[in-house]
Formats: structure tokens, C-alpha cells, sequence
């Protein structure tokens, strides 16, 4: 893959992590306004929606959330091509972890893309709407992003390792807590927690492709 290749995906990733930062309060606040997520109002909401009423009164609470929701499949696809841009630009110096860690991730990504389509593009309020959202939910989101964690925090481990990205690295190792802070600042639905905290950490793993060249891709392979 080329230099210039794995620059465009990290400005994928820093494209797919700017939606993520920018439209998970959206989607968070959405949700609460639902009959589903009355019980997790987070405590800025109010203020939120005061400030930018029109933004949820578009249409039904459930078509807002929807609507929103679906920006996902935008982030989740950024990412991915982030994560490709990264495998690329490591090559032959990743370790054993770090190729794991690539290789969850990777399957958490491509679960969680028809995870969204079925959970937020699936037309209709029939029981087959339900029974294909609540599945879509379980296995392309909840295991795309139990996967996306496992992999993240190895790969963010095997980076550290390695001397590289340490900012972006250190916030993939952080996942779980980060994910348990997210939550208590009201980010308690998914897929915003735990992809908002994945949201900045990929900002800066992108613009960190997007600064670097493959070169050193040739390098003898890095020991586990």
C-alpha cells in the first residue's frame, strides 16, 4: 500500500472520528427523549435540547433517534479504514498481539456496519422490524463492539510496545474506563459508549497516518 493510500485512510479515520465527537450528544439525547430511554436522561440533555430544539422536533422522538443513529455507520466505516491504514503502515514490524489486536478489530468494525443497518435503516414498527433490530443489536453491535474493545486495548498495549502513537495508543488501552467515565458523564447508550471515547482516540491515530509514510514498513518485524 502506499504512502499516500495510507495517508487518505487516516483522513478516513479523522473524518469518521469527527462524526462520532460531533453527533454522539445528538444521538445520546435523542435516545432519551424515546419511550426506550426515558430512564437515562443524562444531565446536560435538558440544556442540550433547550439550546437546539428544532434539531430534535423534526419528527417523532423515535425517527429523530433513528436519524441520528444512523451517522454511525459513517464512523464505524471511517474507522475501519483507519484501522487498514494502520495495518498497512505497520506491516511486517507488527507482533503477534498487535496482529490480533488488528484482526478483533477488524471484525468488530465489519459486525458493527450491518449491526447499524439493521438497527437503524430497517423501515416499518412491525414485529419483524423489532425481532431484526433487537438481533442486529445484539450481534453486529454489542459483539462488534465487545470485539472492538478487546482488540483496541491489544492494540493500543502493542503500540505502546512498539514506541509509537503514545497519546492515541494510551487511550485504546484505556477503553474500559473510559467507557465507565462516558457513562457516568450520561453517555449510557450504545453505540455512542464506548465510540465517542474511541471517536478521540482515532482523531489522533488518523492525523498520525496522515503524518507518517510507509517506509518504514520494510523494517525487520517487531518481537512479541
Amino acid at each position: 500500500m502506499s504512502s499516500k493510500l495510507v495517508r487518505w485512510c487516516g483522513i478516513a479515520a479523522m473524518l469518521g472520528s469527527a462524526v462520532e465527537i460531533l453527533v454522539a450528544p445528538f444521538v445520546t439525547s435523542a435516545y432519551s427523549l424515546t419511550e426506550v430511554g426515558a430512564d437515562l436522561v443524562p444531565p446536560w440533555e435538558p440544556a442540550l435540547g433547550n439550546a437546539l430544539g428544532p434539531l430534535f422536533a423534526f419528527a417523532s422522538p423515535e425517527a429523530v433517534y433513528e436519524t441520528y443513529g444512523k451517522s454511525h455507520f459513517l464512523v464505524f466505516l471511517g474507522l475501519l479504514f483507519g484501522l487498514l491504514g494502520l495495518r498497512a503502515w505497520r506491516g511486517e514490524r507488527a507482533g503477534r498481539l498487535e496482529r490480533w489486536g488488528y484482526h478483533l478489530s477488524l471484525v468488530g468494525f465489519l459486525l458493527n456496519l450491518p449491526g447499524n443497518v439493521l438497527d437503524y435503516w430497517v423501515p416499518g414498527n412491525s414485529s419483524t422490524r423489532e425481532f431484526v433490530g433487537d438481533w442486529g443489536f445484539l450481534f453486529g453491535t454489542v459483539l462488534g463492539l465487545l470485539l472492538v474493545t478487546a482488540g483496541s486495548i491489544a492494540l493500543g498495549v502493542a503500540l505502546l510496545r512498539a514506541g509509537e502513537a503514545h497519546l492515541p495508543a494510551w487511550l485504546l488501552v484505556l477503553a474500559l474506563p473510559g467507557a465507565v467515565l462516558l457513562g457516568l458523564l450520561g453517555f449510557s447508550n450504545a453505540p455512542a459508549n464506548p465510540m465517542l471515547w474511541y471517536g478521540f482516540a482515532w482523531l489522533l491515530l488518523g492525523h498520525f497516518l496522515w503524518t507518517r509514510s510507509t517506509e518504514k514498513a520494510q523494517q525487520p518485524a517487531h518481537a512479541d
